[in-house]
């Protein structure tokens, strides 16, 4: 789901982005912070499917319009 719509964000260049590419604890660097911690798989859940919205002022009102319609089409159509 969040593939389609990053990608019919960016088609009609809206400019969307993936927030986090994986869990906190399945970064680089990071894992040993959370050694001998309980698993995280609601992080790993949130990772794969949080996106990005631009909120920048330059987002206009028929930006904004766009960005729903595109979203709710997405979530319409389903998997």
């Amino acid at each position: 789901m969040m593939k389609g719509v990053l990608d019919a964000l960016t088609v009609a260049g809206l400019g969307a982005t993936v927030s986090y590419p994986s869990a906190l604890r399945d970064v680089p660097g990071l894992a040993e912070a959370f050694a001998g911690m309980p698993d995280t798989p609601g992080g790993r859940l949130v990772a794969a499917q949080l996106v990005t919205l631009p909120t920048h002022p330059a987002v206009s009102p028929a930006d904004r319009r766009r960005i729903v319609d595109i979203v709710r089409g997405v979530l319409r159509a389903g998997p």
